[in-house]
């Protein structure tokens, strides 16, 4: 399988997405951080100011593919159209640069609501982690998309322990059993980042 190019909004997503794309068996390449978006932050502004440089960047290493994983936080878009919006910006942009012919394709995906849903949505996989001492399976049901991601796993943490995103974010996602058929069906968002990367 060829390597992805990855580009992601910041730390936590830096060591986490790698080593979900691994467990899965795709091979990412070492991941742009971009630094996050403002609140409500319009397209073409986000993709001017935080996406067109890193992605310029990762479309020059080679890879088969980049993706662009960005989080929807409290945009009222749902996560797919908000995707589409900033990929038909960001391909609008790079049209614009004539050494940019269309290969290797770029993609856009959004975490519904951050990259912590996607992590949630294997509650069995996560109480598999030292720090995590409740299940969190009542919390997250069905469909782990949407959900304050954040507060549950800080609710399932031991006790005297907080949720650091850079520092726990890989560590939680390295139990994330992604090949399994129900963790994908749980999470929309997580499902399309692994189909993207041809899993």
């Amino acid at each position: 399988m060829s390597s992805l190019g990855l580009v992601v909004e910041g730390e936590a997503e830096h060591g986490a997405v790698p080593t979900l794309l691994r467990r899965a068996g795709a091979t990412p390449g070492d991941p742009i951080v971009f630094h996050g978006q403002a609140v409500g932050c319009d397209v073409v502004v986000l993709v001017e100011r935080r996406l067109l440089s890193p992605t310029k960047a990762a479309l020059l290493k080679g890879y088969s593919k980049v993706l662009v994983i960005l989080d929807r936080e409290t945009r009222e878009d749902c996560p797919g159209q908000f995707a589409q919006c900033v990929l038909a910006e960001l391909v609008r942009r790079l049209a614009s640069d004539p050494r940019y012919q269309g290969h290797p394709p770029v993609c856009v995906i959004c975490a519904d609501r951050t990259l912590e849903n996607w992590l949630v949505s294997d509650p069995e996989g996560l109480r598999s982690h030292g720090y995590i001492e409740r299940d969190v399976s009542r919390r997250v049901g069905a469909n782990a998309d949407g959900r304050n991601a954040v507060e549950i796993i800080e609710w399932a943490y031991r006790a005297n322990s907080r949720y650091h995103k850079r520092r726990d974010a890989p560590a939680l996602a390295a139990k994330v059993r992604v090949e399994r058929r129900d963790v994908r069906q749980r999470s929309k968002s997580l499902d399309k980042l692994l189909r993207e990367a041809g899993v």
